[in-house]
């Protein structure tokens, strides 16, 4: 079994400034040979997740999202067989470094195909819990929107960071399957072994569930703005339907009221039996009116139907 090398760990906060930026990284470009391409995808940004292979070390570009934030943070990670070189423009969300985020405690001195599985294995993990957070909110939606009002701003708000996150993620998931496919190619880091490839396959089934789970929750939320506006629909119609009420109660007092109003010469009550006649009618109306609504249902509050269980017991 070979003999464990210590792992050397470096991190580079750069402005956000591109020419500082540049400044700020040049002293560590010469030292470990970085290539120009290299150089400029730590200092410009904007990339997608990628995996690329030079002469002597790995470049990994991940868009890390976390629980804490729904930003993301553009992380570039140089690997050569001795050392880790972390570029970015942020501290990391927890713990002082990012030796110390990125590893969760494990010891930087052995292989550093476990610390570059490990490091893979951290950025997934993260991804989930986001991805939790996210699924989180949009069961809080799905309970809130049928009984309360709800801005659709909220709805497309959510829609919104899910169609971001898919979209980084997207590009993410090839890199620990071109880690395994590399196996035995890369110079860079040498041959994984079986338990590294172990460690590596759970790490791209993780990544391919989370890819899963984003389409679904992409999907939920197109639905979400669909059962958005068909309970605004349906509250609308319950406000139509009490208003419609309300006046067809009314409609028999208006109409006799205003009959009675008239200018004749028995009216307005002139004489008691047609006072009598009057409210005798008035009140048969609004007997004949509302028991034509009772029969009809209206004001009979509907109930959901019970249905039998699925699944009982």
């Amino acid at each position: 079994m070979p003999e464990a090398v210590p792992i050397e760990f470096h991190e580079v906060l750069l402005p956000d400034d591109e020419a500082a930026a540049l400044q700020a990284i040049q002293p560590f470009a010469e030292r470990f040979g970085l290539h120009p391409l290299t150089i400029e995808d730590c200092t410009r940004r904007n990339q997608r997740c990628k995996l690329e292979t030079f002469d002597t070390y790995l470049f990994l570009v991940w868009h890390l999202y976390t629980k804490y934030s729904e930003d993301h943070l553009e992380l570039h990670v140089c690997i050569w067989k001795d050392s880790v070189l972390v570029v970015t423009h942020k501290k990391p969300p927890e713990g002082a470094s990012w030796r110390e985020y990125l590893l969760r405690g494990r010891s930087a001195d052995g292989n550093i195909k476990q610390v570059a599985t490990a490091i893979l294995d951290r950025l997934v993990d993260d991804a989930e819990e986001h991805m939790e957070v996210l699924q989180e909110g949009a069961a809080a939606l799905e309970k809130d929107i049928l009984d309360r009002f709800m801005d659709p701003a909220e709805v497309l708000y959510l829609k919104r960071l899910v169609r971001q996150f898919h979209r980084r993620m997207r590009s993410a998931q090839p890199i620990g399957g071109q880690l395994m496919d590399l196996s035995g190619q890369l110079p860079q880091v040498g041959t994984f072994a079986p338990e590294e490839h172990l460690r590596l396959r759970n790490v791209t089934d993780h990544m391919t569930r989370l890819l899963e789970a984003i389409q679904l929750l992409e999907s939920q939320m197109s639905t979400l703005m669909d059962v958005h506006w068909g309970a605004l629909g349906a509250r609308t119609n319950r406000q139509m339907q009490r208003l419609t009420t309300i006046a067809t109660l009314l409609l028999p007092v208006s109409f006799w009221s205003g009959l009675f109003g008239m200018n004749f010469e028995t009216m307005p009550f002139k004489e008691v039996w047609f006072f009598v006649a009057g409210m005798v009618a008035l009140g048969l109306t609004w007997i004949i009116v509302i028991a034509y609504m009772f029969r009809r249902g209206v004001f009979l509050r509907e109930r959901p139907g019970q249905r039998r269980p699925l699944f009982p017991g």
